[in-house]
């Protein structure tokens, strides 16, 4: 849902810093849909299918979703398993949201 989140706010960014905005946002999207890909389809090919459901989105600023993200990622990162590989996976996630938040708070 943060994918979806994410281009919801990269579809509503306006005023100034908006084209830096929309740009970030969009990277951040689109590498966030081939990165969660990768993890699901490692950690299924190591313990089998697992039940996925996607809710619905809302709008969320962009910076605030971002930095949200990164947060439920961190606290929860370790509950996901410990194989290192998966863990390197997430490290490249937590990368894109980094540089993401570095793009919207100072590009403008």
């Amino acid at each position: 849902s943060v994918r979806d989140q994410a281009h919801l706010a990269h579809l509503r960014v306006s005023g100034i810093g908006a084209f830096a905005a929309h740009s970030s946002l969009g990277a951040f999207y689109e590498g966030l849909t081939d990165l969660v890909d990768e993890l699901t389809e490692v950690y299924q090919g190591m313990y089998g299918i697992i039940p996925i459901s996607i809710p619905g989105s809302t709008y969320v600023d962009g910076l605030t979703l971002v930095k949200g993200c990164r947060e439920y990622v961190e606290q929860n990162r370790m509950k996901f398993c410990d194989e290192s590989h998966i863990q390197n996976i997430i490290d490249e996630i937590v990368a894109l949201i980094d540089r993401t938040i570095y793009k919207l708070e100072n590009l403008k």
